[in-house]
């Protein structure tokens, strides 16, 4: 099969080296094309009460993504998302904003990130701020994306990331949830390459006596995911 390959926009590159200073990172995918992915989750949690701690891990599970390119409309992919029997639409822009979903979308689905409009450059930030849907609320997170190398000869980009996310709380109740993680972005290609991120999330109960608050119980959970292209093809 005749790959297609996007262009790769160069600001300065030292060629010995095939290190790039500067590029414009964007989806490019292609319609007719199906992408599947290798989906690993790993789920761990502790919970703490009164000084004693009981741990939990599950084995890994494995399973397999595919998004099956559509068509390319107004400024945005069309993309089918198969996963578990279920299949889900998105309206992605090239930056990886989402524009639209018709259905209702799984929550293991592969988180899309959002680019910079501009040329980025090797050990740049971005901050953004997305808009995230749990138990049907929507939540304010804050992304910070830095840019750390992009190969030349490969076309591979490597990008780091973390997400906060403020949960509502009160005096007996504190809530946390972190989200960081790395992605390979195949900037020839304009498609994510690979993917490997850690979720935390913690929930603390407290026992309010006179003029001291004391930590009576704390939950924690931390999930792994790994996401990896195992085949490009036409369908």
């Amino acid at each position: 099969m005749k790959l297609l390959f996007r262009s790769l926009l160069l600001c300065f590159f030292i060629s010995a080296s095939s290190i790039i200073y500067c590029a414009e990172i964007k989806y490019s995918f292609k319609p007719g094309i199906t992408y599947t992915y290798k989906y690993t989750f790993e789920s761990s949690s502790s919970v703490t009460s009164l000084g004693n701690v009981k741990t939990n891990v599950q084995k890994p599970i494995y399973n397999t993504f595919t998004i099956k390119t559509i068509a390319f409309q107004d400024n945005a992919f069309v993309l089918d998302i198969e996963h578990n029997k279920s299949t889900y639409r998105r309206y992605i822009k090239p930056n990886g904003e989402i524009k639209g979903a018709v259905s209702e979308t799984g929550t293991e689905l592969p988180v899309f990130l959002s680019f910079p409009d501009t040329d980025w450059k090797i050990g740049e930030s971005h901050q953004i701020t997305k808009s995230v849907k749990i138990k049907n609320t929507d939540f304010t997170t804050v992304w910070n994306i830095l840019l750390r190398s992009v190969n030349n000869d490969t076309g591979l980009a490597e990008i780091a990331f973390t997400a906060t996310l403020p949960l509502p709380q009160d005096q007996l109740r504190r809530k946390t949830f972190s989200l960081n993680g790395t992605v390979i972005f195949n900037v020839f290609e304009g498609v994510v390459y690979r993917a490997d991120w850690v979720s935390k999330y913690s929930l603390d109960f407290y026992n309010k006596e006179i003029a001291v608050i004391r930590n009576m119980w704390k939950f924690e959970n931390e999930l792994r995911h790994s996401l990896i292209m195992e085949n490009l093809e036409e369908y």
